[in-house]
C-alpha cells in the first residue's frame, strides 16, 4: 500500500470505483440519480472520476449518454491509466488489460 498524497488518492479511486459499479447495478442507471445517492462519501475529483468510469465500465463509449461522455473521456484520461496500473480498472477493450 502505498502512502501519502498517492496512497489517499488511490484508496479514492478504488472506493470510486467500487461505488459506481454498485450504483450502477443496485441504485440506478441514471448516473445523476446515482451520485446524488452515493456522493456523501466525498466530494473529491479523483473519487468522483473514478466514480464515473466504474459506472460506465461495461459501457462501450458510444453507449454513455452524450451528457456523461465527455466527462467519461475525462475520467478516463486523467486517472484510467492510474487506475489500471493499480489494478482497479480493466478495459476490455484494451488487450494489454485483458491479456
Amino acid at each position: 500500500m502505498s502512502n501519502g498524497r498517492h496512497g489517499r488518492e488511490d484508496d479514492l479511486l478504488s472506493r470510486g470505483f467500487d461505488a459506481g459499479n454498485y450504483a450502477n447495478a443496485y441504485t440506478s442507471e441514471n448516473l445523476s440519480k446515482a451520485w446524488r445517492f452515493h456522493n456523501a462519501l466525498t466530494k473529491d475529483p479523483a473519487y468522483r472520476a473514478a466514480f464515473v468510469i466504474g459506472f460506465f465500465s461495461s459501457y462501450e463509449t458510444h453507449e454513455v449518454p452524450g451528457v456523461h461522455r465527455d466527462e467519461l473521456i475525462e475520467a478516463e484520461r486523467t486517472y484510467g491509466q492510474r487506475m489500471r496500473d493499480l489494478g482497479i480498472a480493466v478495459d476490455p477493450r484494451n488487450p494489454e488489460d485483458v491479456g
